[in-house]
């Protein structure tokens, strides 16, 4: 990377040229980079459970996506919705792998230390963090996906860089600044590529971070710009104020990150640890996760509790057949039952549990020390019991245990169950072993698209979209669910938002442009609809499915 040298002419009007600042040793980049560092470390040992060897696995496959979340990545509906903004800052110090890690270590020791040069440490450390936050917030607009990374941050120090070899050119020596700019280019190329190839990575948190950091190279002179005018006392004190703003977002955030891994204690859901256990005398049996104390009831008929301190708490009922009692009355009455407790509802839903269809009810209360999410479950047996299952954390926290509630309300059934190769039960089963099942997941919400349970299809597919993000079938399948459901789960605009991410992943497949060319005509497109079918019927000749569409496409145009 080029240094900024003496000028090569006299600055312009006779000005005299200004001294060379006195070089100082950068010290805020190496600490940047350290922390870094041992932020990676920290995820790869909480993903591998302390343990050696799931360690190093994490660290070259890089951690999964719980891990990240609990860590402190960027989340959409964290930040939002449980007003965890602290995330902005801290997802700035977590890669994906160990390959993301070290391009952004490269760019930052290549960028850091010259910025820091340039335009001293605190200017620097304001230019670095408003840039970590100012990509988290156009990632936070644009992209719905978990994203991590210091590329927001770093795409700031590469726009500082490119407003000092324009509006500050005087200052380097010609023959650099062609070398400024082809450094500048072969990194940020590398930053994009990975944005575009590896999972967690935002193009978008790049344009936020290299808008901010422009504005501030921009109100933030360099060094040798201060020289040349003297700097109102008032600026320099904002500078400060500025500087120790900029240290105290970033511990306070690095601190809350700590914090809400260390508290989450969700490492058994990353790991997907569960252990199949019966109870009941043998009658019932469930997959639960390993490490949960178990409580028996204290009387017949009475709550199977599972609980992890600071976790969560799974309690299981069997209710006996009565007459006249179905699953939606049991729930309403447990649900009437929590609100005289002060409890709030949320939301109510049919869901399916395996091929038996329950009711979902969502509540929550407040508290001394923040607000409980509780979630009720009851569904009917084949023996005619009512099941009724209460899966109850703190509200921070449900996102995280939102998929180890599903696993383990999927995973029960009356007796010892034998291993059912059809319906939903292979899928759960699969799941209970490997949470990141993401076929899975995609071949769940076909069975129940099949089945008509559309909420609990759109449910699977974007799990499965948000554990991997560009799983082109994933995409596809929730376009065409969203295209054709009926309402209220028809939604013709995020269909076709969905149909162009599949088509994005795997472009030119004639499958995902058909698909395409259905959420266009739902959406009220017919034209676009006709191009997307046309050129899937070009890719596949052969197929007379794409041909039959352009038909039918073709007939609804011309009677418009």
């Amino acid at each position: 990377m080029a240094t900024p040298e003496q000028p090569a002419p006299a600055p312009p009007d006779g000005a005299s040229a200004a001294p060379r600042p006195a070089r100082r040793a950068p010290v805020a980049f190496p600490v940047l980079i350290v922390v870094c560092v041992l932020a990676f470390v920290a995820t790869c040992l909480f993903a591998g459970g302390l343990r050696l060897v799931p360690t190093l696995k994490a660290a070259m496959a890089g951690p999964d996506l719980l891990t990240l979340i609990a860590c402190g990545a960027k989340d959409r509906q964290l930040i939002v919705d449980a007003a965890e903004w602290w995330r902005l800052a801290s997802a700035a110090f977590l890669h994906a792998n160990i390959v993301h890690l070290a391009v952004n270590v490269y760019a930052l020791f290549a960028l850091g230390s010259l910025i820091e040069t340039l335009w001293g440490t605190r200017r620097f450390l304001i230019i670095y963090i408003a840039s970590a936050v100012g990509g988290g917030l156009l990632s936070l607009v644009a992209t719905p996906s978990v994203s991590v990374g210091a590329s927001g941050a770093v795409f700031g120090l590469f726009a500082a860089l490119a407003v000092y070899s324009t509006v500050y050119r005087r200052f380097l020596r010609v023959e650099h600044r062609l070398a400024v700019w082809a450094n500048l280019a072969v990194i940020a190329a590398i930053n994009v590529a990975l944005g575009l190839a590896v999972p967690f990575i935002d193009n978008a948190a790049h344009a936020g971070g290299f808008a901010a950091g422009g504005l501030l190279a921009l109100v933030l002179r360099p060094v040798r710009a201060r020289q040349l005018g003297r700097e109102h006392v008032g600026a320099t004190m904002l500078v400060h104020v500025a500087s120790v703003a900029a240290v105290v977002v970033t511990v306070w955030s690095l601190g809350e990150a700590c914090w809400y891994g260390w508290s989450a204690d969700v490492v058994l859901v990353a790991r997907g640890q569960m252990e199949r256990r019966t109870v009941s005398g043998g009658d019932f049996s469930l997959f639960v996760p390993k490490g949960w104390s178990y409580e028996q009831p204290s009387r017949a008929g009475g709550r199977h509790v599972f609980r992890r301190d600071g976790v969560g708490i799974i309690s299981v009922v069997w209710v006996p057949p009565r007459q006249a009692i179905d699953a939606a009355t049991f729930a309403a009455s447990a649900a009437a039952r929590y609100r005289e407790e002060g409890a709030e509802p949320v939301a109510q839903r049919e869901m399916l549990v395996g091929d038996r269809a329950g009711v979902e009810v969502l509540l929550r209360r407040r508290g001394r020390h923040g607000g409980e999410r509780i979630r009720l479950v009851v569904f009917p047996t084949t023996a005619g019991r009512v099941v009724h299952v209460t899966c109850l954390c703190a509200e921070r926290r449900y996102r995280l245990l939102e998929i180890l509630f599903d696993k383990v309300i999927q995973s029960i059934e009356p007796r010892l169950p034998v291993p059912d190769a059809t319906g939903a039960q292979e899928f759960w089963q699969r799941l209970a072993e490997d949470p990141s099942d993401v076929e899975a997941y995609v071949m769940l919400a076909a069975h129940y698209r099949i089945e008509g349970s559309h909420a609990a299809a759109e449910q699977a597919l974007r799990t499965a979209i948000k554990l991997q993000p560009r799983h082109a079938d994933a995409h596809d399948q929730l376009a065409y669910l969203l295209a054709t459901a009926a309402p209220p789960h028809r939604k013709p605009k995020l269909a076709v938002a969905s149909a162009r991410r599949a088509l994005d992943c795997k472009p030119d497949t004639p499958r995902y442009l058909a698909t395409l060319a259905i959420a266009l005509e739902a959406a009220g497109e017919p034209a676009q609809a006709l191009d997307a079918a046309r050129k899937a019927a070009a890719l596949a000749p052969d197929d007379a499915t794409y041909a039959d569409l352009v038909k039918r496409l073709s007939q609804g145009k011309r009677q418009e």
